[in-house]
């Protein structure tokens, strides 16, 4: 026979403690689909917007040296090589020089190589350099290969400043980690080659559009070229580098269980074809608001069913001790003991009923007496 006790901590389990917990798991597992749905939905507009900036700040750079076409004093350099120029109008050339080099404020250094001449000089803080013979420049790598191909550009990934002619113009403590294009320069008419020009930028420029997408801890970003090199990370250390074959596991969508992490990638266009910008959204930070709720319900919840089990333990203790001394009582009466004690005192059912037993018991007893007292006469 089942007690009170028993059927009442089956009934707190059934109707309160189990369906809360239900509850509760719904509700998280719904406040998480939405959270991520909702990170997804944000994270794909900011990826394509800056995506677009990118596009149009790359595209910019690659198209800033073209100026030179239509600065004339600029272009006879190239034409006329730097000596016959700088002697034409010597303080014309060095203002159109310091006026390209001031024309974008990331630009850190600029090199200029004179195919007629073979010799090269650079611009640092729109201070001239000496100039450098170098015949053997065209075979330096990456030149040689943008020399050699169709392209009008090359990219490089970041690296820290070189000092490409020595110039004492450069202090050795510059280690300014920068990004370099390098531009081929060509008569527009006769296709000529007369020389390259070779841009350090530094990464503050695209480093903002990148890092809009970043917020706080939770999330991270980065940026990578056709070639799985790292030209933007908020990691420093990866900046410049090939990307870790871990993270390219994951970003080829091999991942660990233990890895839930949102990641979302946006392929670039244009000159920056086969690049890739992307952002690592962490599972921890993103649904840290929301575990919190739910352990907040589960103690609650604990806390509920605590409060459930004292109940019961009240409730059957002032129920079942009461009804098992009214039990002690029949078997008493059982027993033959006929003057067993009622107490009629309580007000609820128990004592409702130990007063209809008394009423019960003395109509009994009297009954009895009438008997015996027939019996006697």
């Amino acid at each position: 026979m089942k007690s009170i006790q028993s059927r009442l901590l089956i009934m707190l389990l059934i109707f309160i403690i189990l369906p809360y917990f239900l509850s509760v798991f719904f509700i998280y597992t719904y406040t998480k689909n939405s959270v991520e749905q909702h990170e997804l939905e944000n994270s794909r507009d900011q990826l394509q917007k800056n995506a677009e900036e990118l596009e149009q700040y790359f595209d910019g750079m690659i198209d800033f040296p073209y100026i030179l076409y239509r600065d004339p004093d600029l272009f006879r350099i190239f034409n006329n090589g730097f000596e016959d120029s700088i002697y034409f109008s010597p303080k014309t050339m060095e203002k159109s020089l310091e006026t390209f080099y001031l024309m974008r404020n990331e630009i850190r250094q600029i090199r200029f190589y004179i195919d007629k001449n073979k010799e090269s000089f650079t611009l640092y803080n729109a201070m001239i350099s000496t100039r450098r013979h170098q015949p053997d420049f065209l075979d330096q790598s990456p030149i040689k290969e943008l020399y050699t191909s169709d392209l009008n550009y090359l990219i490089e990934p970041p690296r820290p400043l070189i000092n490409y002619n020595n110039a004492a113009i450069v202090p050795k403590s510059d280690k300014t980690m920068v990004m370099t294009f390098h531009h081929k320069i060509t008569d527009v008419l006769s296709k000529r080659f007369l020389g390259i020009i070779t841009i350090d930028i530094d990464l503050g420029g695209y480093a903002r559009i990148c890092n809009n997408l970043v917020q706080g801890d939770a999330s991270s970003v980065l940026l990578i070229d056709s070639q799985d090199r790292v030209l933007y990370a908020n990691k420093r250390s990866l900046i410049g580098k090939p990307l870790p074959e871990g993270e390219k596991q994951r970003l080829d969508g091999n991942r660990s269980r233990q890895d839930d992490d949102i990641l979302l990638s946006k392929e670039l266009s244009g000159p920056l074809n086969g690049w890739k910008l992307i952002k690592i959204t962490s599972s921890q930070s993103l649904y840290e608001d929301v575990r919190k709720t739910a352990y907040t319900n589960i103690l609650v919840g604990i806390g509920v069913g605590l409060l459930g089990l004292l109940m019961i333990g009240i409730i059957s203790n002032r129920i079942t001790r009461p009804i098992a001394r009214l039990s002690s009582k029949v078997r008493s009466i059982e027993g033959g003991n006929m003057n067993v004690p009622f107490d009629d005192a309580r007000e609820d059912e128990i004592g409702h009923l130990e007063s209809h037993m008394k009423d019960m018991m003395n109509r009994i007893n009297s009954h009895i007496d009438r008997e015996y007292k027939l019996e006697i006469e």
